[in-house]
């Protein structure tokens, strides 16, 4: 199942945007205030009959409504929501659309909030049942994360006995294991201890449990272990591989708390662990935007009007990826600026001597941009020779 299209009319921030999807990876990027999230909004509201009050009608309009383009199994379904409200004292309102109930199970999404608490395992439960019901109010709220331990647990204890997982299930365990290493191969998962029932990895050649990993590195376990037992919860007969999984995965700020090494590994880890997926996530990462191919980013602005648009590509062949950090961050982000306030306070101060012909204060401004420039920066070969046309030591 794939998301084809979605037309948005008065919905947040948005007042009119088309979005085609790539049926692989979608990666939306753009300023603060494009409404991202409401893209994803719209698309999870989509699938589920509930109502919520995070979705308003833009108070530019009388009313707001979206348009979404389903694609499964070879057929297209159509669905429109509409919304009229746009106080947050109005009632919430509950889906219109006409997409078919079944289709929320093979739509999966993780918010910006993904807390992994610790949380101990006194007894290894049985697997949830996941009804229609609860799928759907999934979508509006997101996976839950408590239970990732417990499924971890319960599948490393059945795996150890011959015939008791499915084959499915077994080849998803091993990819669960996988996942602890797969962002960096200094670590790998170790065993559980059977008194505490604690998972333990090996990091750097020293034990690790679980949840002291830093923030940024449970972010992505939340995302690929949540992933693969919210699909083991959800197929059942038959049982389904997670790399067979061909649905749909939404994810709110990818990159959260990711170290920028990550970043755009994160990437590639999301097409290798779900080949036949759509993965439609946001982004405020320049290196997940400079891995992407051209086809993955889709790229919102702002015009003069304050209206959201999808803008052109630098080009269909490389996208993004002869772009600097700092031009991706000023030219698709919308940062103003990627220097402190005090380097371009000095450096206008420098500028401003050598107009001004003063050598002093021209060593003055130097002195302090030759110690805030990085060691191999070569403005500081460029700053000397200025100087140097006031009579400037080449220092």
């Amino acid at each position: 199942m794939k998301v084809v299209e979605i037309k948005i009319r008065g919905i947040g921030g948005i007042d009119d945007l088309n979005i085609q999807f790539n049926p692989g990876l979608n990666l939306i990027s753009g300023p603060n205030g494009v409404g991202k999230t409401t893209i994803l909004d719209c698309i999870s509201h989509s699938f589920s009959p509930y109502g919520s009050k995070t979705l308003r009608r833009n108070s530019r309009h009388d009313e707001g409504l979206w348009d979404i383009t389903v694609e499964n199994d070879g057929h297209i379904h159509n669905s429109r929501e509409r919304r009229r409200f746009f106080h947050p004292h109005e009632n919430q309102e509950n889906g219109q659309g006409t997409l078919p109930r079944k289709f929320a199970k093979k739509v999966v999404i993780f918010k910006s909030h993904r807390p992994l608490n610790y949380v101990p395992v006194n007894a290894i439960s049985r697997d949830p049942d996941s009804n229609e019901n609860s799928i759907a109010q999934q979508l509006l709220q997101q996976t839950n994360n408590d239970d990732i331990k417990s499924w971890f647990l319960s599948r490393y204890l059945w795996s150890a006995h011959e015939g008791l997982l499915t084959q499915e299930q077994r080849e998803n365990f091993e990819l669960a294991k996988e996942c602890f290493g797969i962002i960096d191969e200094n670590v790998s998962f170790k065993n559980v201890n059977p008194s505490t029932h604690e998972i333990l990895l090996n990091s750097f050649n020293k034990d690790i449990y679980f949840e002291y990993l830093s923030s940024g590195y449970k972010s992505v376990l939340i995302l690929l272990l949540g992933l693969i037992k919210q699909i083991e919860y959800r197929f059942k007969e038959p049982t389904m591989k997670v790399k067979d999984f061909d649905g749909i995965l939404l994810i709110d700020e990818a990159d959260m708390h990711l170290h920028p090494q990550w970043q755009g590994k994160l990437v590639k880890v999301l097409k290798y662990v779900l080949p036949n997926a759509q993965i439609i996530a946001t982004t405020h990462s320049p290196h997940m935007i400079q891995a992407a191919e051209p086809n993955e980013i889709i790229p919102l602005s702002l015009n003069e009007l304050q209206q959201v648009f999808v803008r052109e590509l630098p080009n269909s062949k490389y996208g993004f990826q002869g772009w600097t950090i700092e031009e991706i961050l000023t030219d698709v982000m919308g940062l103003s600026e990627t220097n402190s306030e005090l380097y371009l306070s000095t450096l206008n101060d420098f500028e401003r001597a050598l107009s001004q012909e003063n050598l002093e204060e021209a060593n003055k401004a130097f002195e302090v941009l030759n110690l805030m420039l990085h060691p191999k920066n070569p403005l500081r070969t460029l700053l000397k020779l200025q100087l140097a046309t006031l009579g400037g030591e080449m220092i």
